[in-house]
């Protein structure tokens, strides 16, 4: 399953933008954020790096809000 979900986003690089609420929650301890942090990050390590850099590192949402910015090139392909 994880990899259609990923095959879907890396077709659509541009399209996603990635949210939770989860972080905002002050009744939760470290160790309950850190295993949501990980479920909700698993897709990551299966996107091309187009997908990645605008989901995972942000820069669809520096388009969206029409800022100057772009995400780091930390996964360029050669």
């Amino acid at each position: 399953m994880m990899r259609e979900f990923a095959d879907l986003l890396d077709a659509f690089p541009t399209r996603a933008v990635p949210g939770t609420d989860f972080v905002a929650s002050s009744d939760k301890s470290y160790a309950v954020y850190k295993e949501e942090l990980e479920v909700t990050s698993r897709i990551n390590t299966a996107l091309g790096d187009r997908a990645f850099r605008g989901i995972a590192l942000g820069e669809n949402y520096f388009r969206l809000l029409g800022l100057n910015a772009t995400a780091p090139r930390i996964c360029e392909q050669k």
